[in-house]
């Protein structure tokens, strides 16, 4: 059957992918147990042709060790401070596995998200995390990435 070489509303051609994509790499953050969003000062400045719209797909890997009690810990994906995300605030990036994991638990995580067709202009992509519960979040050798896909 094979897979599909061409869907509606996706670029086919590499003149519909503008030409801004950026990886960002940082190391070790300790998040601690908080429920508030911390920046993890990851940052990418993608822009959108004039006359254009299109959409960013932003990815998200880093090592991950989340333990404690209970709980899960969550990433966020933000364009200009407003979440990028299909599960609100509530996607566990990892989890203590019932209390299983420990500092020890490095595993490696990754995420994407692709956002609501946007107009013309320049938008920054930033990570953020947040635990629920009391875990402790660790994340270590964080990459992000932010792509632009013309759809107009």
């Amino acid at each position: 059957t094979g897979v599909p070489t061409n869907t509606a509303g996706v670029a086919t051609n590499t003149a519909d992918i503008a030409a801004n994509t950026i990886g960002l790499l940082r190391s070790e953050s300790d998040v601690g147990s908080t429920a508030t969003l911390g920046d993890l000062g990851l940052r990418a400045a993608v822009t959108i042709p004039a006359g254009r719209t299109g959409v960013v797909e932003i990815g998200y890997t880093a090592e991950s060790a989340c333990y404690g009690v209970g709980g899960y810990c969550v990433v966020t994906l933000l364009i200009d401070g407003a979440p990028v995300d299909i599960a609100g605030s509530n996607f566990a990036f990892d989890s203590t596995d019932g209390g299983s994991e420990t500092s020890l638990s490095w595993e490696s995580h990754a995420m994407t998200r692709v956002s609501a067709d946007l107009p013309a202009g320049t938008y920054v992509v930033t990570a953020a995390s947040s635990v629920s519960g009391t875990p402790t979040f660790r994340l270590d050798d964080m990459v992000l990435t932010a792509e632009v896909h013309l759809t107009s």
